[in-house]
């Protein structure tokens, strides 16, 4: 007769959160022919299950507690025993996320993040975005990191997380996301011009807070503005020039010498005042007011060599605040105007040998006939506070500048020769020029010493011509002439030049993407905006046939003039032209604050059609601003 082997206890195998496992213990292999397995807490029985072997056991509890696992026995040989088994839990509850919050990156973009009190015991995450039955995309992970997405369409979507937590159990969050691309792709643009019988330049706009639009320029012909009559004294003089937002003429402003003058670019402050710049020469003339310049009551300043840079200050009703000169015995030019809490940055440049900002002599690296760089900050009443230079043996050029919330400022343009780059402190860095030219950024801190570096460093010519920030980053627009910038190859379409747009890390200067537009000719980048939103606004020039991404822009004439419209990530949304049988273009853009409207302005010549109406010019090239929408 056999004499059959019983296991000798139960004992706990394994504990996961609150999933417990039980063995029988045995001595030889036991002579079983089934297990009943008991969960009791008392007189309670919770659980039961059979089994033919002796097989774990597993139960996962619901509270923490004293148990009772009973293992009721049934031997081959007929006899049955029951093994017994004290437990005490203690019984993890898992934290789960309570909610999904979105937070808006820009226009198109969202970061969905899953809020919770404390870690969440998060096996594994859904996100899914739908556009009603429609799925648009799904993805599964393993933790509670944030999920970013970005939307081609506006729209109202669902976003849900399917959540699994590691105690078992399932639920689902759900959030909606209502998607405002900004400014419509399907509207038309509004056109005004300013002009006389020569040619006429719009250099920049701003756009003040009430909507009013201030641009200025240069003009080299007379024209009126409303009531006034503007004469030119020289080839050319500067205008600046507000409008409401209908375009109807509000008031003009003018800076005037028998020689050449030129405006480069204009800022507005949160008071609403101006401050323009650019280069004036011989004996300058300006106006304290609008009216002054009606009557002809002008005032006069001598310059120091054959042109000074210039900055002057407006109120929104075009009265001069004040009006501020600074150079040396040969031709400086200012190019750009960054505002800040703490001051105003200019830069632009400067002829060889030496020029001088209030104390300051800034020595110049380039021979005769070739010019130098310069960045200065002036106080809030344009007093020199410190200034650097930087260059070559060849000519360089300072295009653009703009300055973070903590007072650095970003410097662009081009060099093309081996650069010295100045601090305030005294100290100086080299940086070789890879190419003839080259573009570079430069980031001084508010005291103006030099803590980061950038070149294009890729043997291909490649020209900055506009600098913005936005959360976080430094973007740029320009033209490239090859296919490489520095490391990345760029999609170039072999003509004179093409439009790019590129992203920068705002610590390092390291570029982090490079997008292009071109055609078979000459294509370039004027002028980058951001919204409040996040989008990207460019606006520029193009000829024949330019291809931004699948998108095709058919020149009318020598060259029309484009707005593009990005998302934060580089990714078009959507393109315009404007233009006519001669050349046209656009040198800068402005946003209004709501990011509803934008105003852009440059120059065209023969006769345009825009809005539904057609626009002629009164001789050579004259003034263009539009609105869009109109």
């Amino acid at each position: 007769m056999k004499t059959c082997t019983f296991p000798t206890s139960v004992t706990t195998a394994s504990v996961s959160k609150s999933t417990y496992t039980y063995v029988l213990v045995t001595a030889s292999p036991a002579d079983i022919k089934r297990v009943v397995w008991k969960v009791q807490q008392g007189s309670t029985i919770i659980t039961q299950a059979e089994k033919s072997d002796t097989a774990a056991f597993s139960h996962t509890f619901a509270t923490s507690g004293t148990y009772t696992i009973n293992a009721e026995i049934e031997t081959v040989c007929g006899e049955k025993t029951t093994l017994n088994h004290t437990t005490t839990t203690s019984i993890k509850t898992c934290i789960l996320p309570s909610a999904i919050t979105p937070v808006g990156v820009n226009s198109s973009t969202y970061r969905y993040t899953l809020m919770t009190a404390t870690p969440a015991d998060v096996k594994t995450v859904v996100w899914k975005v739908t556009n009603g039955a429609t799925t648009l995309t799904q993805i599964q992970r393993a933790d509670t990191s944030a999920f970013t997405y970005s939307y081609a369409a506006a729209g109202t979507y669902t976003v849900t997380a399917d959540i699994e937590s590691v105690c078992g159990e399932k639920i689902t969050r759900t959030a909606n996301t209502t998607v405002d691309l900004g400014i419509s792709v399907t509207a038309n643009f509004a056109a005004w011009k300013i002009g006389g019988a020569n040619n006429d330049i719009g250099r920049s706009v701003v756009v003040d807070a009430a909507g009013n639009v201030y641009v200025v320029g240069t003009y080299a012909s007379s024209f009126t503005f409303g009531a006034t009559t503007m004469s030119v004294a020289g080839s050319n003089d500067i205008f600046i020039a507000k409008y409401n937002s209908r375009g109807d003429d509000v008031w003009i402003q003018r800076i005037a010498s028998v020689n050449m003058d030129e405006v480069k670019d204009v800022v507005i402050d949160s008071s609403g005042d101006i401050f323009v710049t650019g280069e004036v020469s011989s004996n300058v003339g300006y106006y304290n007011s609008p009216d002054d310049v009606q009557s002809g009551n002008i005032i006069h300043k001598a310059v120091n060599g054959n042109s000074d840079a210039f900055l002057a200050k407006y109120t929104r009703d075009g009265k001069l605040v004040w009006f501020r000169t600074y150079g040396g015995n040969t031709s400086e030019v200012g190019t750009s105007i960054a505002l800040h809490s703490s001051g105003i940055y200019l830069t632009g440049v400067f002829g060889a040998s030496k020029t001088t900002f209030g104390s300051i002599t800034l020595q110049a690296l380039g021979t005769d006939g070739k010019y130098d760089m310069f960045l200065t900050k002036l106080s809030t009443n344009g007093d020199v506070l410190w200034a650097v230079s930087s260059g070559g043996f060849e000519s360089d050029y300072a295009s653009s500048i703009a300055v973070d919330s903590d007072g650095n400022v970003y410097m662009s343009g081009i060099f093309m020769s081996p650069g010295t780059f100045r601090s305030a402190s005294g100290a100086s860095a080299e940086h070789p020029s890879s190419a003839t030219p080259d573009i570079f950024i430069a980031k001084y801190n508010s005291l103006g010493n030099l803590i980061a570096f950038h070149k294009g460093n890729s043997g291909t010519s490649i020209y900055g011509n506009s600098l913005a920030i936005y959360d976080g980053a430094l973007y740029a627009t320009g033209y490239v002439e090859g296919s490489k910038y520095g490391n990345l190859t760029v999609d170039y379409r072999g003509g004179g030049a093409d439009i790019f747009l590129a992203k920068y890390d705002l610590n390092t200067l390291n570029v982090e993407w490079v997008k292009t537009a071109g055609s078979s000719g000459f294509d370039a980048g004027n002028k980058i905006v951001f919204d409040n939103a996040g989008n990207i606004y460019l606006a520029g020039l193009f000829r024949d046939n330019c291809h931004f991404g699948s998108t095709v822009l058919r020149s009318a004439g020598d060259s029309d003039a484009f707005l593009a419209q990005y998302d934060v990530n580089g990714n078009l949304r959507f393109v315009k032209s404007v233009g006519g049988p001669s050349a046209d273009g656009y040198n800068a853009l402005a946003v209004n604050s709501a990011g509803s409207l934008i105003y852009m302005v440059g120059f065209f010549g023969g006769t345009i059609n825009i809005g539904g109406s057609s626009l002629s010019s009164s001789g050579g090239l004259d003034v263009l601003t539009t609105k869009y929408p109109d």
